[in-house]
C-alpha cells in the first residue's frame, strides 16, 4: 500500500513521520528526511533531492527504488539501512557525498549449485574481498592476468575490493549440490565506503582482457559503459555463464544491444562483474559515471529476437541465438565463431549474434542445431522486440515437411547427440 496524503512536495524538505509526508510527496525538488521506518513495499519508491536518514529503519524492497539528485546523504549512526535484492538506491550527482552512510545490500544469484562459480562487484570498496562471499574457501577467489590471458589466485583476505573492479568467485563451500540461490550480501557497517559519483578504474598496460564490474547500487546500462569507453575498450565483453556442464557454455557474449543467451539482458545487475578486452598498448582508466545507470528505458526499441534450444527436463535453455536489425552502426558486429550448439547460418558463415544493416529484403535465415545428447528438445521463440512483435516466425523442418508457426509454441522434436542438422531447419518470415 502506497501512503498518499499530500500532493507532490513543491520546495524545502518534507519530513516522513506519522504514516505520512509533512509536506507532500518527495521530488527531485525536495529534500526527504526519514525520521520513522520507511519500507518502500508499504509507502512506495520516491525521488529526492538530498536524502536524510534519521535514527530509524529504511528498507528498499525488490522492484523498488530510491533516487538523489543531490549532493548529500546523511544518515543518524543509529540508522538501519537495508537495500534488498532487485531494490535500488539510484545516486545520480557526480559529486554526492555519501561518508556517512552504512548499509547491507543484499543480491539473489539463482540456478547455481555447490563449486559453481561466478563473475562477482561490490558496491561497497575498502573491504576484503572475503567479505563478498565469506564461506567460499580461501583458494577459490580469482583476479585475471591479461599478459598470461589466464585466472589467476587472489588471497581474499588481503585483496581489497576495488571499485569498478571485478572477481570470479566459488560459491560457498557449504552449498547445496542441488540447484539452489546464492544470497550475496556486503555492508560497510564497520569498514568500506559506499561507491558513488564518477569512478575511475586504472586497467594498466597493454592490450588484454581486464575484469570489471558494475560499481553502483543500482542496474548500470551496458551500452552506455562501452559508449563512454569506446575507444578504450573492444565492443563486445563476457560475462560468466557457467554451471556445472561441461556440455554448457561459459560466457554471455553481449554487446550494446543484445547478448547470445536469451536469459540475460544488457542492464548490468548490481553485483555483476564481467570480462572487457582492452584496446590499448597504453595505461588506460575505464570510467564508470552516474549517469549511466538505468533510470528507465529510454532508448528506442531494437528490432530484436532470440531463438532458444531447450533440452528435455532442463529448465533453461542449452543454447540461444539472438538476431538484430542494425540501429547503432558504431557498433556493428559479426560475432563469428565455427562451431555452436546453436547459430545462424549466412553465407556457410555461422553467427550466435547476428546484426543486419538491413531487414526489407530478408526473408529466410537457415537454422544450425547440433544436439548434445539424444533426446528430446524444443526451439523456442523469445523476447521478440520492435518490427518482430508484427512479424509471423515460422520454422520450416526440412525432414518432416512441417511449418511451424513459433509465435504459438515451441517446436518439439527428438535429436541425435553430435549430430549437425545445418540444412534441416529454416527461420522464415511473412
Amino acid at each position: 500500500m502506497h501512503t498518499l496524503l499530500f500532493d507532490n512536495c513543491i520546495k524545502g524538505t518534507t519530513t516522513w513521520s506519522g504514516g505520512r509526508w509533512s509536506n507532500g510527496l518527495p521530488n527531485g525538488n525536495c529534500d526527504a528526511l526519514l525520521n520513522e521506518k520507511y519500507t518502500t513495499a508499504e509507502h512506495g519508491s520516491f525521488t529526492c533531492y538530498n536524502l536524510y536518514i534519521g535514527a530509524t529503519e529504511l528498507i528498499i524492497t525488490a522492484n523498488c527504488f530510491i533516487k538523489v539528485l543531490g549532493e548529500t546523504v546523511e544518515q543518524d549512526p543509529k540508522a538501519v539501512f537495508t537495500v534488498e535484492n532487485d531494490g535500488e538506491f539510484t545516486l545520480l550527482n557526480k559529486d554526492v557525498d555519501v561518508a556517512t552512510v552504512k548499509a547491507t545490500f543484499n543480491r539473489l544469484l539463482t540456478g547455481l549449485k555447490r563449486l559453481d562459480y561466478w563473475f562477482l562487484s561490490s558496491p561497497i570498496s575498502g573491504l576484503p574481498v572475503i567479505n563478498l562471499s565469506p564461506t567460499t574457501l580461501t583458494n577459490r577467489f580469482y583476479g585475471y592476468n591479461a599478459i598470461d590471458d589466464i585466472y589467476i589466485s587472489i588471497d581474499p583476505k588481503i585483496t581489497i575490493l576495488e571499485a569498478g573492479s571485478g572477481y570470479l568467485v566459488r560459491t560457498p563451500n557449504n552449498f547445496p549440490s542441488t540447484v539452489s540461490d546464492w544470497q550475496v550480501s556486503i555492508n560497510n557497517l564497520t569498514l568500506g565506503t559506499l561507491n558513488s559519483g564518477i569512478i575511475n578504474l586504472n586497467l594498466g598496460e597493454g592490450k588484454g582482457y581486464r575484469f570489471v564490474g558494475n560499481p553502483y547500487t543500482s542496474k548500470l546500462s551496458l551500452l552506455k559503459l562501452l559508449s563512454e569507453n569506446k575507444n578504450l575498450l573492444r565492443g563486445y565483453v563476457y560475462i560468466w555463464h557457467k554451471t556445472n556442464n561441461p556440455d554448457n557454455p561459459t560466457y554471455v557474449v553481449s554487446n550494446k544491444i543484445t547478448t547470445d543467451r536469451s536469459t540475460w539482458d544488457i542492464n548490468l545487475m548490481p553485483f555483476q562483474a564481467l570480462l572487457v578486452y582492452k584496446e590499448t598498448e597504453e595505461e588506460s582508466i575505464v570510467t564508470f559515471t552516474p549517469d549511466m545507470q538505468v533510470l528507465q528505458h529510454d532508448f528506442t526499441e531494437p528490432d530484436k529476437f532470440y531463438i532458444d534450444l531447450l533440452q528435455k527436463d532442463l529448465y533453461i535453455p542449452v543454447a540461444s541465438v539472438s538476431y538484430t536489425v542494425e540501429q547503432y552502426p558504431d557498433d556493428f558486429l559479426n560475432m563469428e565463431t565455427e562451431s555452436r550448439v546453436l547459430a545462424l547460418v549466412d553465407n556457410e558463415k555461422l553467427y550466435y549474434i547476428k546484426q543486419a544493416e538491413d531487414w526489407s529484403a530478408k526473408k529466410e535465415i537457415p537454422l544450425l542445431v547440433i544436439a548434445v545428447f539424444t533426446t528430446e528438445y524444443s526451439i523456442r521463440l523469445s523476447k521478440f522486440e520492435g518490427l518482430f512483435r508484427q512479424q509471423n516466425i515460422f520454422l520450416f523442418d526440412g525432414e518432416t515437411g512441417v511449418k511451424h508457426d513459433l509465435k504459438s509454441e515451441p517446436y518439439t522434436i527428438a535429436l541425435e547427440a553430435k549430430m549437425e542438422y545445418r540444412d534441416r531447419f529454416i527461420l522464415q518470415f511473412e
